[in-house]
């Protein structure tokens, strides 16, 4: 009986420390797929697109079109995306760890920004000025002529061994593979 006790605990850890890297693997394959279509389609529309890791996951900037900042592309394949518990992302672009951005709000549409300048107006006597202190900035270019920002973004799980690394060169070119931790 504690032979197969043994033997059943075994078996079922293995099973569970399997169960965590189909996982890892799978968010690892969906960020590079990801990269991937943004490549895409900046190059398919003529787009430039940004790319930031942030404390929840990572997401997707374009330029704002009436001045010149970015913003979130808020709805659609690019929206904001969470990184699924336990794991976290680890960015690195000329060899240099990148802390994650803090999310903020995705930008009102034009018709939010009227009825909220409207309402503002009725409320108080001065507008509100853009605060710098919400300005999104991309971490990685995506560019419509097919190149990016070079970087290593590394899917990791606190005190596991094993992560996954999704690269991207200069060209646009995207991998991912499994890494170990070095000691």
């Amino acid at each position: 009986m504690v032979i197969i006790g043994v033997l059943a605990t075994l078996v079922s850890l293995a099973v569970s420390g399997r169960a965590v890297d189909d996982r890892m693997q799978a968010e690892s394959r969906r960020l590079e797929e990801l990269l991937r279509l943004a490549s895409d389609e900046a190059q398919a529309k003529g787009l430039e697109l940004g790319f930031r890791q942030t404390t929840e996951g990572f997401e997707f900037l374009t330029p704002d079109t009436d001045s010149p900042r970015w913003v979130v592309v808020a709805e659609g394949m690019f929206r904001p995306r969470q990184i699924a518990e336990p794991f976290y992302l680890e960015l690195r672009v000329d060899g240099r760890l990148l802390r994650p951005a803090i999310s903020v709000a995705p930008e009102p549409t034009k018709n939010e920004q009227q009825e909220s300048e409207t309402s503002k107006h009725r409320n108080s006597q001065t507008p509100d000025k853009k605060d710098d202190s919400t300005r999104v900035e991309p971490q990685l270019l995506i560019l419509s002529s097919g190149e990016m920002t070079a970087f290593t973004l590394d899917l990791k799980l606190k005190d596991h061994p094993q992560f996954y690394r999704v690269e991207g060169s200069e060209l646009g070119q995207l991998t991912s593979a499994r890494q170990e931790e070095r000691n």
